[in-house]
C-alpha cells in the first residue's frame, strides 16, 4: 500500500470557522512533511488536531451536526477527497480528485444533497466507501496515527506525572498483550506514563524472543556463540540503551542520567522493569516525581513517541503535537525538532512521517519553513482565515513575532514607556548644549544600552 498524507483541509460554517481552507503544500505543490499551527489562543489549532486524529484512527471526527468538512490526501500518486456535509444528509463520503482544479471549493458550496450527488456524479468519481477506517486504510503494525495533547488537554487517561513514584507503574504480563495487538493510533502524554513503560518492557521482550528465533535458525546452528552475539547485536540494537542516549541529552545538561545498565528487568509476569534516573556526581537515584514539570513531561512524551518508532518500518506515519514547549526552559527549544527529526527521520534520511505542532513560542515555530508554517487568525467578520508564513527558517524570534504571529510590538508596557523615554531624550538633545547635551546624552545612552536601542529603529 502506498504512503498517505493530508494535503488540505478546509471547514465551512464549524464553530470559529467561516470559510477555512488549511493548505499544507509548498511552491512546487508538494504536500509537506511538517506543518507549524500558529495564531492567538481560540482560533482552533487545538481543534485541528483534534479533528485529524479522530480522523486518522477512523473516529467520527465530525461530530457536530452543523459546518461542512473536506480534507483532501496525497494516497502515493492518488488524489482522493474525503467530504462530510451532515446538514445535507451526507455524513461522509470518498472522491476520486480527477484534477488540480477539483480541489476547490464546489462540493461544499452545494445548498441540497441533491445537488451535492450532481456535483459529485459531474466532477468527481464517488468511490461509495462511507466509512473513513475502511478507505484510508491505515493498518496497525505497518502505519501509526500518535496524538499528543497539550497539558491540560490529556483526554483525562492515567494519573499525573507528578504523582508518579519510582518507576511508571506496569508490568510483563500487560506488555505481553502488545504481541497480540499493537493498536494504531497512541495518545502520548505525561498523564499516560504507564502506557510508555508498556511498550519499553514490550520491546525488551521483543528482543529477548527474536535473539532466541534467531539463534535457532538452521543457518545460525554453524556459527559460534560469540559469532552469532556479535551478528545479532548489530542488528537488534539494545533498545535501552538507545533510549538512554537519547534521553541523556536533555539529562546531562541537568547533571542527571538514565541508569540503564542497572535496569532490573521483568522475569515474572508481575514484574515491571526498573530503571533509574541518577544523579552524575553521586550516582544517587531521581525520582521521576522530583524532576522539573517541563523535562519530565518532555521526557515522557519523547521517549514514548521513540519507543513507538524504534525498530519499526512506518508506512503511513501522523504524529499529532500539541503545545510541545509546554515548561520547557527556551535552551530546550531551540534543539526540539532536531530532537523529533531524530525520531521520525530513519537512517536513510527519508522520512514516512507527516508531523503537524500547534504552539505559541517563536522559538519552535521558528524551526518551520515559511510554507511549513499555518497562521490562524480572525478576520474582520470575526472568523478564523489561515495563510502560510513569510518570516524564513531560523529567523529571529522576534521577527516572528511581529511577521507571521502580527504582534504590533514585541516589547511590554515598561519597555515602550522606555523607547518613548529615549525617543523624546534624542529629541531633546537635538535643541540643547553644553552639561545639559551632556546629561541628556549619558540618559539616552544608557537607556540604549539596557534595552539595545538603536537610533534607526522604528
Amino acid at each position: 500500500m502506498p504512503r498517505v498524507k493530508i494535503r488540505r483541509v478546509h471547514l465551512r460554517g464549524f464553530q470559529q470557522f467561516g470559510d477555512t481552507e488549511l493548505d499544507f503544500t509548498d511552491a512546487t505543490d508538494a504536500t509537506s512533511d511538517r506543518i507549524c499551527l500558529i495564531g492567538p489562543n481560540g482560533t482552533g489549532k487545538s481543534t485541528i488536531l483534534r479533528l485529524l486524529d479522530r480522523f486518522l484512527s477512523g473516529q467520527n471526527c465530525w461530530p457536530d451536526k452543523t459546518g461542512r468538512l473536506r480534507i483532501t490526501l496525497d494516497k502515493g500518486d492518488q488524489r482522493v477527497a474525503f467530504v462530510s456535509i451532515p446538514e445535507l444528509g451526507i455524513a461522509s463520503g470518498w472522491f476520486d480528485v480527477t484534477s488540480v482544479a477539483d480541489e476547490g471549493r464546489p462540493l461544499l458550496e452545494c445548498t441540497s444533497g441533491d445537488e451535492f450527488h450532481r456535483m459529485a456524479r459531474d466532477r468527481y468519481r464517488p468511490m461509495s466507501v462511507p466509512m473513513i477506517s475502511q478507505f484510508l486504510p491505515l493498518q496497525a503494525g505497518s502505519d501509526l496515527v500518535v496524538y499528543s495533547p497539550a497539558e491540560m488537554d490529556s483526554e483525562g487517561q492515567g494519573a499525573p506525572s507528578s504523582r508518579v513514584n519510582g518507576v511508571p507503574q506496569t508490568n510483563l504480563d500487560q506488555a505481553l498483550g502488545l504481541f497480540r495487538a499493537f493498536h494504531l493510533r497512541h495518545l502520548v502524554s505525561d498523564r499516560n506514563t504507564a502506557e510508555m513503560w508498556r511498550v519499553l518492557v514490550y520491546l525488551v521482550k521483543k528482543r529477548e524472543n527474536d535473539r532466541q528465533e534467531f539463534e535457532t535458525r538452521p543457518e545460525s546452528l554453524s556459527k559460534t556463540k560469540s559469532a552469532l552475539i556479535e551478528h545479532f547485536e548489530q542488528t537488534n540494537p539494545p533498545v535501552l540503551d538507545n533510549l538512554a542516549e537519547l534521553w541523556n541529552r536533555i539529562l546531562k545538561p541537568l547533571g542527571l542520567y538514565f541508569d540503564s545498565e542497572g535496569a532490573r528487568l521483568p522475569v515474572q509476569l508481575a514484574d515491571n522493569l526498573v530503571a533509574h534516573i541518577r544523579a552524575c556526581s553521586t550516582k544517587t537515584q531521581i525520582e521521576y516525581a522530583r524532576l522539573s514539570t517541563g523535562v519530565r513531561a518532555f521526557l515522557f512524551r519523547v521517549g514514548h513517541l521513540y519507543l513507538l518508532y524504534f525498530g519499526r518500518s512506518v508506512r503511513s506515519g501522523f504524529v499529532l503535537i500539541d503545545e510541545p514547549e509546554n515548561s520547557l526552559f527556551p535552551d530546550f527549544l531551540f534543539e526540539l525538532m532536531e530532537t523529533y527529526e531524530r525520531i521520525l527521520t530513519p537512517q536513510s534520511g527519508k522520512t514516512s512521517t507527516q508531523l503537524f505542532m500547534a504552539t505559541h513560542n517563536p522559538i519552535v515555530a521558528a524551526q518551520f519553513e515559511p510554507h511549513e508554517r499555518i497562521v490562524l487568525e480572525w478576520d474582520d467578520s470575526g472568523h478564523v482565515v489561515a495563510h502560510h508564513g513569510v518570516s524564513p527558517k531560523g529567523d529571529d524570534p522576534n521577527d516572528l513575532l511581529l511577521r507571521d504571529f502580527h504582534l504590533p510590538q514585541v516589547l511590554g508596557p515598561a519597555g515602550r514607556a522606555r523607547w518613548r523615554q529615549y525617543q523624546q531624550l534624542r529629541k531633546d538633545l537635538r535643541s540643547s548644549t553644553g552639561e545639559r547635551k551632556q546629561e541628556l546624552a549619558a540618559q539616552a545612552a544608557e537607556i540604549a544600552r539596557q534595552y539595545r536601542f538603536t537610533p534607526d529603529q522604528s
